[in-house]
């Protein structure tokens, strides 16, 4: 069964370009719901009591201002965004020279996945690794109660607080996270786009005939797969919130926090909001950058 037929752009534009195309997804996704629902994410991580997303984020409103669904925006939003385009050219580069190495080792439909699912993988822990710090200082910015004060003056008073190793709590986790995060949303998203393929081409159907509802139904899988992982998640968000007193020290400690507030369910406080949330993160950093990548190639 061949599968190259999926990759909608098989002629690499060049890493830089794979580096804008992914900063410019990235920032589109945080400018349009991306922002605001990672704001509703860390309020029921943190503070839910298991409300439904529309309740908490009115609660935001109520809090915050409509401001507040858009806290930590500028800068860290957007200088993570620039890391987006660490994302999408560390994958892609993976992906291809994964393929490369097992042509005529393997089946095509190995080769598909494993390269894919490997690139996405490597794609998020570039992603990791280069925004770390920033993703922990908007988390932090986006979880202070009211918000304001600016973001240098609050980056200031951090470091005066807790000193420069705050910026580095939770690294590992959140390198995982992002591996992990990365890994399944692009291998499950490429896995149903070849098995609705290959469906089509069962039944006779000339070509491959991908179309916008095929897109979401991809990226509505590879969203909803990728979130297996929330425990780490509700565990990195803890560890990287500001709440008044010293940071718990590690991993097991914010753990421990977490399982004495509520239980086991506190691990999957803010899970139906990251459902959103990777469904629209899939969905822009997967069929629309493969349509763009395509368009420039």
């Amino acid at each position: 069964m061949e599968h190259d037929h999926l990759d909608h752009a098989a002629a690499p534009p060049g890493a830089w370009r794979d580096y804008w195309i992914g900063v410019g997804c990235e920032v589109f996704m945080a400018l349009t719901l991306g922002q605001p629902i990672e704001v509703v994410k860390t309020h029921v991580t943190l503070h839910g009591r298991g409300e439904p997303m529309l309740t908490a984020a009115r609660g935001v409103v109520a809090e915050r201002g409509l401001r507040g669904m858009y806290a930590g925006l500028y800068p860290w939003a957007v200088m993570e965004a620039l890391t987006g385009g660490c994302l999408l050219a560390g994958y892609h580069r993976t992906q291809e020279k994964v393929a490369a190495r097992l042509d005529g080792q393997t089946t095509p439909w190995a080769r598909y996945m494993v390269s894919h699912t490997v690139g996405g993988m490597c794609g998020g822990a570039v992603q990791g690794a280069a925004c770390f710090p920033i993703f922990r200082m908007k988390v932090a910015e986006m979880s202070r109660p009211g918000g304001g004060g600016g973001a240098v003056r609050f980056l200031a008073g951090v470091l005066r607080e807790h000193g420069v190793q705050y910026l580095a709590k939770g690294a590992h986790m959140y390198v995982l996270r992002q591996v992990t995060n990365w890994g399944s949303r692009i291998g499950m998203a490429k896995y149903v786009q070849a098995e609705i393929c290959s469906r089509r081409r069962a039944r006779g159907e000339a070509g491959c005939g991908l179309g916008p509802r095929d897109y979401v139904a991809a990226s509505l899988a590879g969203g909803t797969f990728s979130c297996w992982n929330h425990p780490i998640e509700a565990v990195v968000v803890r560890l990287q919130a500001a709440r008044g007193g010293a940071a718990p020290p590690g991993f097991a400690a914010a753990a421990r926090v977490i399982y004495g507030e509520a239980g086991w369910r506190g691990f999957t406080r803010g899970l139906q909001t990251r459902l959103v949330l990777s469904f629209w993160a899939t969905l822009c950093m997967v069929p629309l950058a493969d349509y763009v990548r395509s368009a420039l190639a």
